[in-house]
């Protein structure tokens, strides 16, 4: 029991109930504590204590996005553009055979696309070692010198069937969790940059440097992970005007249009090539091709939603800064009631759930408004454990 007493004396003097001062300080260090702890969090490229789902339930519900056809991205879909090449080990053995893209469909479009104007090019073809075709040396060659072109990779160069296109290499990857499935997408990983920053950088001038725990976008704070929106009719055939969404390469484009006019269709396109049927990725509005989450990341980052909103940051930090002044002048509601205060493991746990619940309310209204989130989990464990403390240096 001494001890107690000696550490119930030291909280008291170190939070003097009737100091307004003091609280006001200690409220506004707390809400910046919190703002700092949801952005750190924000930028790790896995949802933790994360509120994606929840975000990917309201984008879902209300449709904000919906029917947003960009006509300023051409897809093309080598899904059936299939060829059977025979695949060895590292010692040149051969180990059976592998469906891969047909390159020299690929090589017939690059070869187009040089004479087209093009903003910016992306293969997400994988072109790995141990798999060779016949054109393949005429494919490099095209890939290394075409302008605003990449190809995407899971790691920046890793396992690439050619040093001469490992600079081009763009990674691929993104964040996900067991229920959404993709949800997230980090923009500068631990192997490189990844294909929706390529696009940013070489298309708008972006570019997001790591400062420490901190990034930047040409000196605005920025985040590098970021909860990405997926537009509703993605999923559909056609296009509001009647035409294919993701037409077929070889048999609906190159088909009926010679190497100019499909110079033509490129021009002052974003153009992304990949496998619309075959490689797709769970998301929570079904099954969607991996060339469109590229697409959608890259336009999110177009659109600045990486850019930390200062307007934002400020309203999140009153209302911090304000709970924590009432929680810290005042008992908890549920201390109220005689029952409630007669189980202390009780009044926790109803003062958690009771904040957990405004926050996320709150949370869904920024969302819709602003278009902007915050993990409430951290202010909720927070304001519960500070109305605790509050009570039990209160009844000392």
């Amino acid at each position: 029991m001494t001890h107690k007493r000696h550490i119930a004396e030291f909280l008291r003097r170190l939070m003097p109930p009737y100091s307004r001062l003091w609280r006001a300080v200690l409220s506004a260090t707390v809400a910046l504590a919190l703002i700092l702890g949801d952005y750190l969090l924000d930028n790790y490229p896995y949802p933790v204590l994360d509120d994606v789902d929840s975000l990917a339930f309201i984008e879902l519900m209300s449709e904000r996005v919906a029917h947003r056809t960009n006509d300023s991205i051409l897809y093309l879909n080598v899904a059936y553009d299939k060829q059977l090449v025979p695949l060895t080990d590292d010692f040149g053995d051969t180990m059976g055979s592998a469906v891969v893209t047909d390159r020299a469909v690929l090589l017939h479009l690059l070869e187009a696309a040089e004479n087209a104007d093009y903003r910016f090019l992306v293969l997400d073809v994988r072109f790995d070692q141990g798999m060779h075709t016949d054109s393949d040396s005429a494919l490099w060659a095209v890939m290394a010198r075409l302008p605003r072109f990449a190809y995407s990779a899971h790691s920046e160069g890793e396992n690439a069937a050619d040093s001469s296109i490992l600079h081009i290499a763009s990674i691929s990857d993104y964040g996900a969790t067991l229920s959404t499935g993709f949800t997230r997408w980090q923009f500068l990983q631990e192997a490189g940059e990844s294909m929706p920053m390529t696009m940013y950088r070489s298309i708008d001038g972006g570019e997001i440097r790591r400062h420490g725990c901190f990034y930047t976008d040409r000196g605005r704070l920025c985040r590098n992970t970021l909860f990405i929106p997926l537009p509703s009719d993605i999923l559909l055939p056609e296009r509001p005007d009647g035409q294919v969404r993701y037409p077929l390469l070889s048999s609906q484009v190159m088909r009926w249009n010679d190497d100019s006019e499909l110079a033509g269709m490129m021009r002052d396109r974003i153009v992304l090539v990949g496998d619309f049927d075959g490689d797709t990725h769970d998301t929570y509005i079904g099954s969607v091709p991996g060339p469109v989450l590229i697409s959608c990341a890259y336009g999110q980052l177009r659109q600045g939603a990486h850019l930390v909103n200062w307007w934002f940051m400020l309203f999140i930090f009153a209302i911090y800064g304000l709970i924590c002044y009432r929680v810290l002048s005042a008992s908890s509601l549920w201390e109220r009631f005689g029952w409630v205060r007669r189980h202390p493991a009780m009044v926790t746990l109803l003062s958690f759930f009771g904040w957990e619940f405004l926050l996320t309310l709150l949370s869904v209204a920024m969302y819709l408004i602003m278009a902007e989130s915050f993990i409430t989990f951290l202010p909720a464990v927070t304001f519960t454990a500070l109305g605790w403390l509050n009570s039990h240096l209160s009844k000392k």
